[in-house]
């Protein structure tokens, strides 16, 4: 199948790996099959990422690239990438309106919020500016998502607000004392 891919013209490989980004997830699995990823190493390595460096390097303005790059776990190999969150800002930018990218942006930014509330207080002592506001980041992009998914991600904001705001009083408190 390999050889055969690589065989196919950019555009029918583009085609192809657009297909399969759509159906995985950040981690590369395709939902409810872990841990069966999506996509196997070798297709990753040697068809996904040389098509899509090759598809940035043509069309950088081709949003979906900068997305599957972001996505795809491989990347990281990549020391000339930037970071995920970069190249889905670079995304959402060239498609402002787009409601995939925004939704992938809202949950790079909302893994962020967990991880600093989850790693409380450590993490939170020196990053409350940033998450307060990856808060506000994902709230703008919340009406660019399907209202079902916007409420949920609204509600969730709302929970890690509440646990910024005691955390941040809970210290105030302390330092005053």
């Amino acid at each position: 199948m390999l050889v055969e891919l690589a065989s196919v013209s950019h555009e029918k490989r583009l085609e192809f790996i657009s297909a399969l980004c759509f159906a995985v997830d950040f981690s590369g699995k395709a939902p409810g099959t872990s841990p069966v990823p999506g996509m196997p190493y070798e297709l990753l390595e040697q068809i996904a990422l040389p098509t899509l460096l090759a598809q940035r390097l043509a069309q950088p303005d081709d949003p979906y690239v900068h997305v599957w790059l972001a996505m795809l776990p491989s990347r990281r190999l990549i020391p000339e990438l930037p970071e995920s969150r970069e190249l889905l800002e670079a995304a959402h930018q060239l498609a402002p309106n787009d409601t995939f990218i925004a939704e992938r942006l809202a949950d790079e930014r909302l893994n962020s919020i967990w991880f600093s509330c989850h790693h409380l207080p450590e993490i939170l002592l020196s990053s409350e500016h940033w998450v307060r506001e990856d808060i506000a980041h994902v709230r703008r992009l919340l009406h660019l998502l399907p209202l079902k998914r916007g409420d949920a991600l609204a509600k969730q904001i709302d929970m890690y607000e509440q646990q910024v705001n005691e955390f941040a009083r809970t210290n105030r408190d302390k330092n005053e004392a």
